[in-house]
């Protein structure tokens, strides 16, 4: 567990590590999300890998104009939108204005109904890591972590991380999972299932 570690550092020590907890401890929104840009740009961008983002924090079209801002290339990027569906059928009036609407198919963006329902997530990373055993050349970002258990108690969590991390190291995936809370007693339930965990503290 590293308090103080630099984004660049941590992200060169991924290579090494394949199951990854990302611990920003109660970071601003903003500032989270920025950092998590950088990753994914040093990833992508710098190492040429392709990224599957879970996304149950942001809905996929803030995503999109963040990592659009990074200079983030978008075509190796494919979002798994967890929250957006769900949110407009609670309340239609917040997208009304959005630049990317809901209704619209995007190329790189696959909506699911709930983060309520980690069946249908379950099955569609079934589906998508069965490409898995053709490419070593691809991360997944859980984003995140404290924001599913928002919707699914407990018990159902951990058996979902268990089955989602031994897919990964199945095939030998990197996974890089998100949390933002400071202290959380879930971290001591999954982290026997991690290869390292990273804090880090907002400067």
């Amino acid at each position: 567990m590293d308090e103080r570690a630099d984004i660049k550092k941590i992200v060169e020590k991924f290579v090494n590590s394949k199951i990854i907890l990302l611990n920003f401890k109660d970071w601003s929104g903003l500032n989270l999300d920025q950092q998590i840009a950088k990753i994914i740009k040093h990833l992508v961008n710098d190492k040429k890998m392709k990224c599957i983002y879970i996304s149950i924090r942001n809905p996929s079209n803030y995503l999109i104009e963040i990592f659009k801002s990074f200079g983030i290339n978008l075509s190796n990027i494919l979002f798994i939108d967890v929250i957006s569906q769900y949110v407009y059928v609670s309340s239609p009036e917040i997208l009304v204005s959005s630049k990317v609407k809901i209704e619209e198919k995007l190329e790189n963006v696959i909506m699911l109904n709930s983060p309520f329902n980690l069946t249908e997530l379950g099955i569609l990373f079934l589906e998508i890591s069965s490409s898995f055993k053709e490419t070593r050349n691809v991360f997944i970002v859980f984003d995140s972590l404290d924001s599913i258990l928002l919707y699914v108690d407990r018990e159902k969590f951990l058996k979902f991380f268990h089955f989602f991390v031994s897919k990964l190291k199945m095939f030998k995936t990197l996974g890089i999972f998100i949390f933002s809370k400071e202290k959380e007693s879930i971290i001591e339930d999954i982290k026997y299932l991690v290869d390292e965990i990273f804090v880090l503290i907002e400067k």
